[in-house]
């Protein structure tokens, strides 16, 4: 079961973050100051939600000045959150 997710509308630059309660149901999990939303589910993850409206933009210019910097980039955040992800599954079961 997922215990985190996330509802992304870029057309209205709207989204939303749920988490699993103790309950077995989702809430709505509010944003820090500043906009910031922190994942529990993946380690050390966060993000500015604005950030979400000026991505596209940003990785627009950077292509356009390198191509190929778009599929590096999100290699390598791929490869990051793999990582993390495995770091996380890999401490959690440690004892076991």
């Amino acid at each position: 079961m997922n215990k985190e997710y996330w509802l992304i509308d870029l057309d209205r630059q709207q989204a939303e973050f749920y988490r699993l309660g103790d309950t077995g149901r989702y809430h709505l999990v509010p944003l820090e100051t500043g906009g910031i939303f922190r994942s529990q589910v993946i380690a050390g993850f966060w993000l500015r939600v604005e950030w979400l409206w000026q991505l596209p933009e940003e990785i627009a210019i950077l292509r356009a000045i390198d191509g190929h910097f778009g599929a590096i980039l999100f290699e390598g955040l791929a490869s990051r959150l793999t990582w993390a992800r495995r770091t996380s599954l890999g401490s959690a079961t440690k004892g076991r």
